[in-house]
């Protein structure tokens, strides 16, 4: 018989009231790949919580190939919602795309996917803020393909 133990830590990054999240970060302890992956919006707020989503990406990274040891989930727009995000007056999120460079920028070995798909293709605001980020991409990883 034997044993296997391994050790999971998470950070989230968000604002004092936690209604916006910016960064949850979970490392394992095993060798393996950093990326950054790339969804929506968070419904998250505490670190010891999964959602059924990344829960999913992270059982199934190694289907792509991928052996995970450290994942930052970052989002389009930071705003916590516990349902479909709302379209209605929905703008651009400035502070979360200047939080989206910056994590690019400063993990410049990390792979970078993206899981949102054409979700809420027919919304403004979410199409300028893909434009946006496929934009600051091509920017700071021009050798990458998107």
């Amino acid at each position: 018989m034997t044993e296997s133990v391994g050790t999971l830590t998470t950070k989230v990054v968000s604002d004092e009231s936690k209604t916006h999240v910016y960064e949850i970060c979970r490392e394992f302890d095993t060798d393996g790949e950093e990326i950054i992956l790339i969804t929506l919006y968070p419904t998250l707020t505490e670190p010891n919580t999964f959602d059924l989503s990344s829960v999913h990406l992270m059982n199934h990274a190694s289907d792509e190939g991928l052996m995970l040891k450290k994942v930052h989930f970052v989002f389009l727009f930071s705003k916590v919602v516990s349902a479909k995000l709302s379209t209605r007056g929905l703008k651009m999120d400035e502070s979360n795309m200047q939080y989206l460079r910056d994590t690019i920028k400063k993990l410049p070995k990390a792979k970078i996917i993206i899981s949102f798909g054409s979700s809420m293709h027919n919304c403004p605001a979410v199409i300028e803020s893909k434009v946006e980020l496929f934009k600051i991409i091509k920017e700071l990883r021009p050798k990458d393909a998107l």
